[in-house]
């Protein structure tokens, strides 16, 4: 089985308490469905500061789920709404 999760709210460089739940809630899937399942986080936000590039890509493979965090600016170009 393969779980992917989207989250809107998940600990990120800006925020670490950010939707902490949502990554425990995650942890507990995988240690409930075991080694016969693949469980993985894809999460982006708005940049709240200045990025060397349009996106930055953060991929954490350390802990029980692998995570690939996102982050891009809030505007691309200099044109407003």
């Amino acid at each position: 089985m393969k779980i992917l999760h989207l989250p809107k709210w998940y600990p990120h460089r800006y925020d670490d308490q950010d939707g902490d739940f949502i990554e425990r809630h995650v942890a507990a899937i995988a240690a409930a469905a075991g080694p016969a399942a693949q469980v993985a986080v894809v999460f982006a936000t708005v940049a709240r500061g200045p990025l060397a590039r349009l996106i930055e890509e953060e991929i954490d493979r350390t802990g029980p789920v692998p995570t690939w965090r996102y982050y891009y600016r809030a505007r691309p170009t200099g044109w407003g709404p």
